[in-house]
């Protein structure tokens, strides 16, 4: 509840945006402290959050910079948008995401792309036209060889 799971790239990278967690706040975990820390995070939630099976749009206010978290896997074929910028998607937490915010309020959209969808249809409609024309010369083919044959029975 306290940290934000980051690559060592990650760390250096948005150090602007985090800070090292101390040490002593992992000796006193107990249940108590963890009902309060879920209520110390609840003000820093969004107050918006809309999904459909492309992908979802969230809103969050920040009183500064930093990286808004989401429970969502972090795979190939996700893109987002902050505030209608291309933004780069962290991973956080071993696997789950993390985009970076500004102070105020934030739009953030996740659209999600099933990897190598396109290609593979573009690669069944080029095979079934090829399928196709295939037919249509086996056709022909065959359709003429049918008909030197009757000549030949016409001839004899």
């Amino acid at each position: 509840m306290h940290e934000l799971v980051l690559s060592e790239d990650d760390i250096q990278k948005y150090s602007g945006y985090i800070t090292k967690l101390p040490e002593d706040m992992l000796e006193n975990l107990n249940e108590n402290s963890y009902f309060s820390d879920c209520n110390d995070r609840n003000t820093e939630t969004c107050s918006s959050f809309e999904y459909d099976s492309k992908g979802f749009i969230a809103e969050i206010t920040t009183d500064r910079p930093g990286l808004a978290y989401f429970s969502v896997p972090c795979s190939a074929g996700w893109s987002a948008n902050v505030n209608g910028k291309n933004t780069e998607i962290i991973k956080a937490h071993y696997g789950l995401t993390a985009v970076p915010v500004e102070s105020g309020e934030n739009s953030i959209e996740f659209k999600y792309e099933t990897p190598g969808l396109k290609t593979g249809i573009i690669i069944s409609v080029m095979s079934l036209a090829i399928l196709i024309v295939y037919i249509i010369i086996i056709e022909i083919f065959n359709g003429n060889k049918l008909r030197r044959n009757d000549e030949k029975k016409n001839k004899v």
